[in-house]
């Protein structure tokens, strides 16, 4: 799918579709990460690593992971699978079922671009993660950088999203992120919001409090970005009617994703597999490290919510760094699996990333999809089968 005509329009933008969720304190855990930053090589192929590594294949597996309804009929819930498994060497067994075969929304699974180049701005203009910054005209008013990332990253906070997008700004997340070769990212609008692409461009003036007594003080001006949209197609048309946000009427045709965000499965994949083996010029392994440990933690009250391979996955002790993502009939999953006793890139990781979209009335904004009854028993399914694989993982 192309994404690289763009055009200019106003269009009314839906986020996720849940109500904000309530801060739960995460629980303490220690996690170490090593620097693997010098390792530049990319992944040797597989038949250079057939001792190393296990030849992923989930073939026989398809009729257990998915219902025999999606089975049938793949393209019309846009599913989407892939798994790989990557040793610290370089060395990579991949198993697609679909990847990127259409478009789909990626929700909160896309999140963490936003944390990711607001650490590098961050590092850039001296910014420490526990000094208090404010924005104007935004909620909440005064922050850092710590509590916007880590709330963003463990409870999926679409307010401390909007602050870190805000904090990066769209223009520098698309330079950053498509000169790293993840060309499929388009952020053109913050999560659960009611403004048009114009107002989703502008970005609001920060100011931040250094030294004592405070004193808040310039520090990114108001800015605007360019007028990015992508071309229209039927891909990306969805669905047979929906809400409209604004004014709750019902409109009797499609949904047209083409101006909301886009991140394709393998760029999801990507993300991972570079936070963890690789390297993104202008992250320090401190603001790396601080961003995986907190993708490796979850309010253990919602471990389903936002680990949602955590029932079918067999092996007690592990490591699961991911980011989900959830809304419009879109269900989303982005997760690395590793042994959680050996710092994180030093051994093998089993990378899960999967979406499904799941809305048999073809009605969106309506808040009636089949989460419960399809995709989370997806996802159980999907863990259960990748454990096969967590032996693997183990470091000795």
């Amino acid at each position: 799918m192309n994404f690289r005509t763009f055009i200019a329009g106003l269009v009314l933008l839906a986020g996720c579709q849940t109500p904000e969720p309530r801060s739960e304190p995460a629980p303490e855990i220690q996690v170490q990460f090593e620097d693997t930053t010098s390792q530049k090589e990319p992944p040797k192929k597989t038949d250079d690593c057939a001792s190393e590594v296990p030849v992923i294949d989930l073939d026989g597996s398809l009729a257990r992971i998915l219902p025999a309804s999606v089975l049938q009929n793949p393209g019309k819930f846009r599913v989407q699978i892939l798994v790989s498994f990557q040793t610290p060497e370089g060395c990579l067994s991949q198993w697609i079922y679909r990847a990127d075969e259409e478009y789909f929304y990626p929700a909160s699974a896309i999140k963490t671009v936003a944390s990711l180049e607001a650490l590098r701005l961050a590092e850039e203009l001296g910014v420490g993660l526990d000094e208090p910054l404010r924005f104007q005209d935004s909620e909440p008013a005064e922050t850092s950088l710590r509590k916007l990332v880590e709330d963003t990253q463990i409870i999926s906070s679409n307010l401390a999203f909007n602050r870190l997008y805000e904090f990066a700004g769209p223009d520098r997340i698309h330079q950053y992120f498509w000169s790293q070769g993840f060309s499929s990212l388009r952020l053109l609008h913050r999560m659960f919001s009611k403004r048009t692409l114009d107002e989703e461009r502008i970005v609001p003036a920060i100011e931040i409090c250094r030294g004592g007594p405070c004193a808040f003080e310039p520090l990114l001006p108001r800015r605007e970005g360019k007028a990015l949209t992508v071309e229209k197609s039927v891909n990306t048309l969805i669905g047979e009617s929906y809400l409209d946000p604004l004014s709750n009427e019902l409109k009797v045709e499609p949904m047209d994703f083409s101006v909301k965000n886009a991140f394709d499965l393998r760029d999801h994949q990507k993300l991972h597999r570079t936070l963890i083996f690789g390297e993104f010029p202008g992250l320090s392994l401190a603001s790396r490290n601080f961003l995986l440990e907190t993708m490796s933690r979850a309010p253990e009250s919602s471990l389903t919510r936002f680990k949602p391979l955590t029932p079918g996955l067999s092996e007690a002790r592990l490591r699961y760094t991911n980011k989900a993502g959830r809304a419009l009939g879109f269900h989303v999953e982005n997760a690395a699996l590793s042994d959680p006793r050996r710092p994180l890139g030093q051994c093998p990781v089993l990378f899960v990333s999967a979406a499904i979209y799941v809305n048999e009335d073809g009605r969106l904004n309506d808040d009636q999809y089949e989460y419960d009854t399809i995709s989370f028993p997806f996802f159980e399914a999907l863990g259960r089968e990748v454990s096969a694989y967590l032996e693997h993982i183990t470091c000795t």
